[in-house]
């Protein structure tokens, strides 16, 4: 349920600011200034790898892959409090739920994603 809420809208549109440059920067890594490219290493480097994937050379492909990026967060904070800290399934679930429902942000912003999971980990 969880991974189906993340990619719910997947398909919703096609904005091309914050989107589009983060696909830009995708294709173009290897190109990337020096100073971008390290300070978004695992950003880039994870959507630039989901751009050699099937279907990856499509926006819609490209919002699949980043959504499970988010789905597979949701994931393990699910089941680190559920096994870890023995909180209950449902609670977590719910307000799992609520915390993929307040994810403003495109999922192509790997950078937000990525960087708030390494942080509470």
């Amino acid at each position: 349920m969880l991974v189906l809420y993340s990619l719910l809208l997947v398909n919703q549109g096609v904005a091309v600011t914050d989107t589009g440059y983060n696909y830009g920067i995708f294709v173009n890594h290897d190109s990337l200034d020096n100073m971008w490219k390290f300070s978004t290493y695992l950003a880039t480097a994870t959507g630039s790898f989901f751009t050699h994937l099937p279907f990856g050379n499509t926006v819609l492909g490209l919002n699949i892959y980043t959504g499970l990026v988010k789905a597979s967060i949701a994931l393990i904070v699910y089941y680190a409090c559920v096994y870890y800290f023995d909180m209950k399934p449902t609670v977590v679930f719910v307000a799992e739920l609520m915390a993929l429902g307040y994810c403003w942000c495109p999922t192509t912003l790997l950078y937000n994603y990525l960087s708030a999971a390494y942080l509470h980990m």
